[in-house]
């Protein structure tokens, strides 16, 4: 399972999860939406009903800390803290950014999913190709309601969580090897 938060920092409101399935009966990509900020209690528990659905046992990827933050963060504000099903999903938990850092040595100052992402060949197709434009992108949708602006951040949501797989696919078949490549990079 890759895993994906957008959210709005302003409001301090979650307003999309998406996850990206790679394999077996739930294969491909979900998305849960709060369409508008007094919303975000719905697509929580939407979201909570969907972890009751998963597998006994699996591994969520996410990269960097903030997916893992802000699920505390809406557990307590809607208090489900000790709810079963997200105790499990949190403990499944795994940080792909530091998994990179110690596999790997890239030819980068960054190691953002955008830097690794693009210096591994994959590109984002959508308008909106960052965090922040997604953050003023959802302030157009919520001033607007113009379906294409939503749809053009989901959008940027599965590439995210493509691209997470996209990057733990190569650190899978490359990490481990000790070699350096040249110009064009992998």
């Amino acid at each position: 399972i890759h895993f994906d938060i957008e959210s709005h920092p302003p409001t301090d409101v979650d307003y999309l999860y998406g996850i990206w399935i790679t394999s077996g009966p739930m294969q491909g990509y979900t998305s849960f939406v709060a369409e508008r900020p007094e919303d975000e209690h719905l697509m929580w528990e939407a979201f909570l009903l969907w972890l009751e659905t998963l597998p006994e046992t699996y591994t969520v990827w996410h990269y960097a800390s903030y997916e893992a933050s802000r699920l505390d963060i809406l557990a307590r504000r809607h208090h489900t803290e000790d709810n079963p099903h997200l105790l499990r999903f949190k403990a499944a938990l795994h940080d792909l950014k530091e998994l990179a850092a110690d596999t790997a040595v890239f030819p980068l100052y960054f190691y953002s999913l955008k830097k690794i992402g693009n210096f591994l060949d994959f590109t984002w197709k959508g308008e909106v190709k960052g965090g922040g434009e997604s953050v003023t992108a959802y302030e157009t949708w919520l001033s607007g309601k113009n379906r294409a602006t939503l749809d053009s951040i989901i959008q940027y949501n599965q590439e995210d969580v493509r691209a997470t797989t996209h990057v733990l696919d190569w650190l899978r078949r490359y990490g481990r090897q000790e070699q350096s490549y040249a110009k064009p990079y992998p």
